[in-house]
């Protein structure tokens, strides 16, 4: 009989555990901001590495990554530009959690995960890890299922997977 219970509970774990991590993009320190960019790029085809961030002109932190074997200077080179054509930035939104500037409360800066885009078979990886455990390659990019996209208002967590043009996105409407 506890066999069974667990056996019918596994699926309402695994599906909190995914709304807990969806949730937690919502609420990063600075250092999580880099360990959550170092996992979605960890699963991409193509080794990556860190190379810097800079503030965007929507005051979003934006972290940047170009493939490992890359010559330094093409990236430097490419870094300078207004927008780079070989990295993949991961966009940060700041939130000040309890600010209130008419009552000159700061609020503590937290940070939430915004976007980035990449490749299906890069971003497929990480989105299958921690939002469609088990799914198939096919069965996600057709949307059989409904796991590209992850919302629950109550706790902020909107968090989409779609295809934009030529490239694939993961956002964060919270």
């Amino acid at each position: 009989m506890k066999k069974l219970l667990l056996f019918l509970l596994l699926p309402c774990l695994c599906f909190a555990q995914d709304m807990a991590y969806a949730e937690s993009l919502n609420n990063l320190t600075w250092k999580q901001t880099k360990e959550v960019a170092d996992d979605i790029s960890s699963t991409f085809t193509v080794s990556m590495k860190y190379y810097g961030k800079y503030t965007d002109n929507q005051d979003m932190e934006v972290l940047m990554y170009y493939p490992s074997d890359l010559p330094e200077r093409i990236i430097k080179e490419d870094a300078e530009k207004p927008y780079c054509e070989l990295c993949t930035e991961f966009k940060f939104r700041k939130i000040h959690i309890g600010a209130n500037s008419d009552l000159g409360i700061d609020g503590t800066l937290v940070y939430s995960l915004n976007y980035t885009s990449g490749k299906y078979l890069d971003l497929y990886a990480w989105w299958e890890k921690h939002f469609a455990p088990g799914i198939s390659k096919a069965d996600l990019i057709e949307d059989k299922s409904g796991k590209r996209y992850i919302e629950d208002r109550s706790k902020r967590i909107n968090l989409r997977f779609t295809k934009q043009l030529n490239k694939w996105d993961i956002r964060n409407f919270n």
